[in-house]
């Protein structure tokens, strides 16, 4: 039995690890040399290293030719497709060129390097992610989903166009400072569409056991076994968690605990375990609850009630699991939130009784339909036992039940011998015997 390596084809023996990858592969993206030699980009003077990431390093370039436009320059890293994963981005290409919004940054073209590296060339941001921005410059919570509305505003633009993110997260939302205020500006779109498979190898653990990527924000239709049935709820699921650390400061789960769990155990998390609510998880913060009031402009006691009630329920249901009761689309969570800043009632309500008994149901099922087999084994031997005490033929002159030594049971009050009404039908049956039976006369 042979696996293939998902990112170069290379024939591996089977290990039973999912995705299995092969040892160039692993040292290629896991150990970046960022020092390398600069990698020659055509038409591009690669000016230095911006960032780097799971799939790649970013360079700050400028055209060599006009106009001479500064651009960001995201190289993917050695070891993948280029040809399969440029022919996605071209199949998305003609979507991605009707885009046209101010907060959506434009991917300008694709190629691959000198090197046979497939690079993309996208508009320079100059900003910090929105996590970043909103904390260094205290904004309240208010002026947090005031920000975070332009988002939505932004991807639901793109869903409009037929395109999908799938990469949500703050380190792809920048915002930079211009005339007008903080303009948030969304990063890679297309491209994570376009290298969709080698991240979905790379995002987990690689089979020497080395972590890469941000599992934090994947919806947990990506975690699933065809992370290809993905559409713009998943982008709603991760506009959440964007959502939940806006307002908590941090997310759901301490990301050093949920990276040192193996694959399975990730993708069950992802999947299956509920996320606490934001005023919730603040109170668990300890110390640190009182920072992330800080940067909010308040105190950690009113930031948990500020939390409380209908900011809960919105970032709940934009992080629901079963995606067909999250949001519809990233405009609706916009309006949910443009309602709570007004003082409108907000469509997010907390789950009913009945769902909540649904999903400890189903995540306990064994237990439940143990008690449930012995609860109809119960009830069924209770009709049985009902069944045969009532069809009992009744046996005129027959006494009550006794117990040996003449003690009666708990049927002492049934009266020795016939009752009443079966003495007179006992009598009239005599009657007629001694008189003869009329049909009898008649015959």
């Amino acid at each position: 039995m042979t696996d293939t390596c998902p990112r170069c084809g290379t024939q591996l023996l089977a290990t039973g690890v999912s995705p299995a990858i092969c040892p160039r592969c692993v040292l290629a993206v896991a150990v970046p040399d960022v020092h390398a030699p600069a990698t020659s980009v055509k038409g591009y003077r690669l000016i230095r290293v911006l960032g780097q990431g799971g799939m790649g390093i970013v360079h700050l370039a400028e055209e060599r030719e006009p106009p001479g436009r500064t651009l960001a320059v995201k190289v993917i890293r050695d070891g993948m497709d280029s040809k399969q994963i440029l022919a996605r981005f071209e199949r998305e290409q003609q979507s991605l060129a009707l885009m046209d919004h101010p907060c959506i940054a434009k991917v300008l073209g694709a190629g691959e390097t000198e090197q046979g590296l497939p690079y993309f060339a996208m508009e320079y941001i100059e900003g910090d992610p929105i996590t970043t921005y909103c904390d260094g410059n205290r904004l309240s919570t208010r002026e947090r989903l005031a920000l975070f509305i332009q988002v939505c505003d932004g991807v639901q633009h793109a869903h409009q166009k037929g395109v999908v993110h799938r990469d949500l997260k703050p380190a792809n939302i920048l915002v930079a400072q211009s005339d007008g205020g903080p303009m948030p500006k969304i990063i890679d779109f297309g491209v994570a569409k376009a290298t969709a498979q080698d991240t979905l190898a790379l995002t987990f653990f690689t089979e020497l056991g080395m972590f890469i990527g941000t599992p934090e924000y994947m919806s947990p239709e990506q975690a699933g076994l065809a992370p290809d049935d993905v559409d713009t709820r998943a982008d709603v699921y991760t506009l959440g968690m964007v959502l939940y650390e806006l307002l908590a400061g941090t997310l759901p789960f301490d990301a050093r605990e949920l990276r040192k769990a193996g694959l399975d155990e990730i993708r069950r998390r992802i999947r299956e375990v509920d996320a606490p609510r934001p005023s919730a998880r603040v109170q668990t913060l300890g110390g640190a609850s009182i920072d992330a009031a800080r940067n909010r402009k308040t105190e950690a006691h009113r930031l948990v009630s500020q939390l409380k009630g209908d900011l809960d329920w919105i970032a709940m249901k934009a992080l629901e699991k079963d995606r067909d009761r999250r949001y519809g689309s990233a405009s609706d969570l916009a309006s949910d939130i443009s309602r709570y800043l007004v003082g409108e009632p907000i469509v997010a309500r907390p789950p009913s009784a009945l769902y909540q008994i649904r999903k400890l149901v189903l995540r306990h099922k064994l237990p439940f339909a143990f008690a449930a087999g012995a609860a109809g084994l119960l009830a069924a031997t209770a009709v049985v036992m009902t069944i045969e005490a009532g069809g009992r033929p009744y046996h005129p002159g027959e006494g009550p039940c006794r117990q040996r030594g003449g003690d009666r049971t708990a049927h002492s009050f049934v009266p020795d011998g016939p009752l009443p009404g079966l003495r007179s039908n006992q009598r009239r049956r005599e009657v007629d015997h001694r008189q003869g039976d009329p049909r009898s006369r008649r015959a």
